[in-house]
């Protein structure tokens, strides 16, 4: 059996090789790999035989080939070989095969004792009752992730009233261009102040609902003068602290601060 591999034995090898040039030094360990994977780690004396396996011309081997096999191998027998390399080859196959056959009695006692052992007498045990699962807990579980928090925006200049806060209008009895008017003023004075929301139309409906809005935006209020409405609110103001249980000498602004009736 040829193993696909040998000892290579550096420091011997280059003192008996030292004298040889590139081209032989390259000669001769292909004829040492060729005599290793062919049986009997020997080549036959066949020049035809060697030259077309070194893969050589005929110059080649005759000028490199030859010079090596004539120092460094023996032609007995009809066989071409190398003495060191034929010595490691005997050496490696017998430790190949002991290691095989150590191998090969291991495995059979060790499936023999297994085979011959006697039976467990080992007996089953109850089986025991399944854990209950843990409840859910959605602040230990690490594969629930909480929505990210929704951010308050500022409200575009080029903002247009959008169809939900259309709707909000008319159900407080405001005509489309009402609505757009407020919409406006709303949208003027969140700008003015810097106002931020994170659902603007629930702003607008929060404007339209406002104690303020309502009062200035009945029906008798949309008529008349701005002086009127001013003066309308005020009376709707007093009524409304006389009613709750306020002194009459209470002072009662005409409107509240920060949003004149003439803008509405």
């Amino acid at each position: 059996m040829s193993l696909p591999y040998f000892p290579m034995f550096p420091t011997d090898f280059e003192a008996k090789t030292s004298h040889l040039t590139l081209t032989e030094d390259g000669a001769y360990n292909r004829l040492l790999r060729l005599m290793w994977m062919t049986p009997g780690c020997s080549l036959p004396d066949d020049d035809a035989w060697i030259k077309r396996r070194m893969r050589c011309t005929q110059e080649e081997y005759d000028a490199v080939v030859l010079v090596v096999i004539d120092e460094f191998c023996n032609r007995e027998n009809g066989r071409v070989s190398n003495a060191k390399l034929s010595r490691v080859f005997a050496q490696s196959s017998e430790a190949h095969e002991k290691r095989v056959l150590a191998g090969a009695k291991g495995g059979k006692a060790k499936s023999l004792k297994t085979n011959n052992s006697a039976p467990s007498n080992a007996q089953a045990k109850p089986k025991q009752p399944e854990p209950e699962p843990e409840p859910y807990n959605k602040d230990t579980d690490v594969s629930f992730t909480k929505s990210p928090k929704p951010r308050k925006s500022r409200i575009d200049e080029g903002a247009v009233i959008s169809e939900p806060m259309r709707k909000a209008a008319a159900k407080r009895n405001l005509s489309q261009s009402e609505a757009e008017a407020q919409f406006e003023k709303f949208k003027n004075d969140a700008i003015a102040k810097g106002k931020t929301f994170v659902v603007w139309d629930r702003a607008f409906v929060t404007w339209l609902d406002s104690e303020y809005f309502k009062l200035i935006l009945t029906k008798e209020g949309r008529d008349g003068s701005a002086s009127d409405m001013a003066k309308r609110v005020a009376q709707r103001f007093t009524e409304r602290r006389m009613a709750s249980g306020e002194g009459s000498g209470s002072v009662v602004p005409l409107l509240p601060a920060g949003q004149p009736g003439r803008d509405l």
